[in-house]
């Protein structure tokens, strides 16, 4: 079971993989040039690669080398791991999600549908809790937001299995299908 976790900046993406982890203990996995580990394995086989924000917006999208998020993703799901991420990971990544999908089914791809006024908000309060005070080109949200959605569509059209859930659905289906029926 492979679950992406996709929306635009301040959606609830790293959050909804950090209440998930909550609920094991977690061997990480570093990257070098990366302040915190990259991913996190668990003893049930299941991998979870979850935003760190090294900088105020980023989550895994910080990667710089995004196809190194999915040569992890595919190792695991080779081994017979489940697999939760995150990231915008829109258009350019679609193809990588697509050959994935094929590879190593089922993918569940959920797209949260937090509100762009919502996503906002949660990106200026972390950039606060950060200390950062510089203005927020809103510009760059709301063209991921529409990105995220554009993608869907693409990810819809190539067959994947593409939800668009709340935060709490989400969370509640990430449980469900990594850890079983509560």
């Amino acid at each position: 079971m492979i679950i992406n976790l996709r929306g635009t900046h301040g959606s609830g993406k790293s959050t909804i993989v950090r209440k998930v982890m909550e609920k094991g203990e977690f061997q990480p996995h570093f990257v070098e040039g990366r302040k915190r580990p990259l991913a996190y394995y668990d003893h049930l086989k299941t991998l979870f690669i979850p935003g760190h924000y090294e900088k105020d917006c980023g989550g895994c999208d910080t990667i710089l080398e995004v196809e190194h998020v999915f040569d992890i993703v595919k190792n695991a799901a080779g081994q017979g791991w489940s697999v939760l991420f995150e990231g915008i990971l829109a258009q350019h990544s679609a193809p990588r999600l697509i050959e994935v999908a094929k590879l190593f089914p089922p993918v569940i791809v959920i797209i949260l549908t937090t509100p762009l006024e919502a996503c906002v908000k949660s990106v200026l309060e972390r950039r606060a809790a950060s200390g950062n005070d510089k203005p927020l080109n809103q510009d760059n949200i709301r063209r991921e937001f529409r990105s995220v959605e554009s993608a869907a569509r693409r990810l819809r059209g190539e067959g994947l299995d593409v939800r668009s859930l709340s935060r709490n659905e989400a969370f509640d289906l990430c449980l469900k299908e990594l850890y079983g029926p509560a």
